[in-house]
């Protein structure tokens, strides 16, 4: 059984802190009716933040007091980032070694809607679940045309804006402004053009 991680380790305090701290999320939509409310932390943010030489101490951190050989940093960084802070998020952080192990639970593949074939357990708790949860705050979607339209309430749309521009019965109008870092909404054909903020139709 793999143990909880020591929360009182200065790093780990730190990442908890910086988790929390103003300027590290922004806010987007989720749910069927698209509301606006639910934070997210962008890509770029955690990659800014969890640095290799951060990653290698909050490793150390983590498997001081244990047997195991630490997991190489870049590694964790590359192939892992996502994870990593979910795992950190949730108080397990030393389980990083089997998601480094494991390809399918690794960066590409995230979110994960059902539990993967080769997730841990936990003796003390429903560890997918609790995984499943976090997950989504560092799983905002990217947007792009001819996207499905078929996403689970629980994913989180990088609209930071929506403003009703018509509302005709059967349908609201709204023009949304979409966070840039997720914005593929851009057409394929460069004869086509496309607003900056497309405008929706919700139902």
């Amino acid at each position: 059984m793999v143990e909880s991680q020591p929360e009182s380790a200065p790093a780990i305090q730190a990442f908890y802190q910086w988790k929390s701290g103003t300027g590290v999320r922004k806010t987007g939509c989720k749910g069927s009716d698209n509301r606006i409310g639910s934070d997210y932390i962008p890509q770029a943010v955690l990659q800014q933040y969890l640095t290799t030489d951060r990653i290698k101490t909050l490793l150390h951190e983590l498997f001081e007091n244990t047997s195991q050989s630490l997991p190489n940093s870049e590694r964790v960084r590359s192939h892992c980032l996502r994870p990593f802070a979910i795992l950190l998020s949730i108080g397990y952080g030393r389980m990083i070694r089997h998601f480094v192990d494991h390809r399918g639970l690794q960066d590409t593949f995230l979110p994960f809607t059902i539990e993967p074939q080769d997730f841990p357990k936990s003796a003390t708790q429903n560890l997918f679940e609790a995984f499943r949860k976090e997950q989504w705050q560092f799983c905002a979607v990217q947007l792009e045309y001819d996207m499905s339209d078929d996403l689970d309430d629980d994913y989180i749309l990088p609209i930071t804006a929506k403003d009703e521009i018509n509302n005709g019965g059967s349908a609201i109008l709204y023009k949304i402004t979409v966070d840039e870092a997720y914005n593929r909404l851009r057409p394929v054909d460069p004869a086509r053009t496309v607003n900056k903020a497309p405008k929706v139709s919700q139902m």
